[in-house]
């Protein structure tokens, strides 16, 4: 099996006979729960990497008087305007524009306030649990078994997004685990 072939089964829906479709269809295709759970946690990362350091530079007693455990929950809170902000003024976040995810409208145009809003409020509580640790596992089960099944999540159901991905080359998904491998790596040291 081809290393692309490979790649593909890991991160994308594993109908193999979509990998070979035309650039026009690929981007027609729905997105696939690695997929997603990639660009996202891209986008958690880059965003606890800019904050801590905001705060380190500018709270210099910040690194000392962290409480981690309330800190990724305000983080994760946190992340549901800027997730939104982003979504209203560039119509993706750093993750979805590296694993070329697209969310749009029905009539294809970038998402709206009010409903950017309520699909990132929707998917901390209903897919991330707000961070509570082992309900998480839960509910993300339960989004994960949404879109393998019916091939939509509830948020996005809810607030009528279009989902789709563009091919995804073998350096973004690198890239992907090269920002995933960074984060987790102090963890083993």
């Amino acid at each position: 099996m081809p290393q692309d072939e490979q790649l593909h089964d890991v991160f994308i829906d594993s109908d193999k006979s979509k990998l070979h479709e035309s650039t026009k269809e690929a981007e027609d295709k729905t997105v696939g729960p690695w997929l997603r759970l990639g660009a996202r946690t891209v986008d958690n990362i880059i965003f606890v990497w800019i904050l801590v350091t905001l705060l380190v530079l500018f709270t210099p007693a910040f690194a000392d008087e962290i409480n981690e455990v309330i800190f990724g929950f305000v983080v994760l809170f946190m992340w549901v305007f800027v997730e939104t902000l982003l979504l209203i003024t560039l119509g993706t976040t750093f993750g979805k524009w590296l694993l070329k995810i697209q969310i749009t409208t029905s009539d294809n145009k970038k998402p709206m306030f009010l409903h950017s809003f309520k699909r990132s409020l929707k998917v901390w509580f209903f897919g991330l649990a707000m961070g509570i640790p082992f309900v998480d596992i839960f509910t993300l089960i339960s989004a994960y078994s949404d879109l393998t099944k019916r091939g939509m999540t509830s948020w996005d159901k809810s607030e009528k997004f279009i989902i789709t991905h563009g091919e995804v080359s073998l350096l973004r998904i690198i890239i992907v685990w090269v920002i995933i491998g960074v984060s987790i790596l102090p963890f083993f040291l």
